[in-house]
């Protein structure tokens, strides 16, 4: 609560700043879960699934209405953060460096900032993403008005080696369920819970909307028997 009486309110220096009250706890009418069962991916997704599904047992014993619906848009968002020229807004900022630094920066790094210097990243294919993100944030905002939703947070992990072999595909696994949260511009936040076996924590996140803190820390707050 410190931190939050710190960081909290409209900054004046910061061009990205917002002012949003905090506003006392409440549990919202709905926890909505994926109608589609998540993608549990990697050499334990098993273990993983099953996690989920006590999970959702657990969910359903908070007191709140939960309820399944599409929430597959989510997906397709945030797919967009790093598979669209919405890269293009870290190489405006790092590209130089990225040029003047080349061997410095990790391979896997400088190959992702790169993609933001495309060719076919063009302004006008820019503002087909942005346009689509709007309406996205268009049926999130609908969707959540007194409703959150809950996602794992990873839906499974890898082995150093497989990430090895392929950093870029199974780091973009482990974001498939909360990438698009800064682009749809929401609140977020991750609750730790049953773990999926020895050595490999599950957890779930809490999703709202920017204004909608209060909703989701009245959620994260019964969850704390979750664990």
């Amino acid at each position: 609560m410190k931190v939050d009486k710190v960081v909290r309110g409209l900054d004046e220096s910061d061009r990205w700043s917002k002012d949003v009250s905090r506003k006392e706890d409440k549990l919202p009418e709905c926890i909505y879960l994926p109608e589609q069962e998540p993608e549990f991916y990697g050499p334990y997704d098993v273990q993983y699934k099953a996690a989920w599904d006590k999970t959702i047992s657990f969910l359903k014993q908070t007191g709140c209405k939960v309820q399944r619906v599409d929430l597959s848009f989510y997906q397709k968002a945030a797919l967009l953060l790093y598979g669209g020229p919405c890269v293009a807004e870290r190489w405006c900022d790092l590209g130089d460096f990225v040029k003047a630094h080349s061997e410095d920066i990790f391979p896997v790094t400088r190959e992702i900032l790169m993609t933001g210097d495309r060719p076919d990243y063009t302004a006008a294919y820019l503002y087909d993403t942005m346009h689509e993100l709007m309406e996205y944030k268009r049926r999130s905002r609908n969707l959540l008005k007194d409703a959150v939703m809950i996602f794992p947070t990873c839906a499974g992990t890898y082995t150093r080696d497989q990430v090895r072999r392929d950093p870029i595909n199974t780091n973009s696994d482990m974001g498939k369920y909360t990438n698009h949260c800064n682009l749809l511009d929401m609140s977020a936040i991750a609750v730790p819970g049953i773990d999926a076996g020895e050595d490999l924590p599950f957890g779930i996140t809490i999703f709202g909307l920017a204004d909608a803190e209060h909703k989701i820390v009245a959620v994260a707050k019964k969850c704390r028997a979750y664990a």
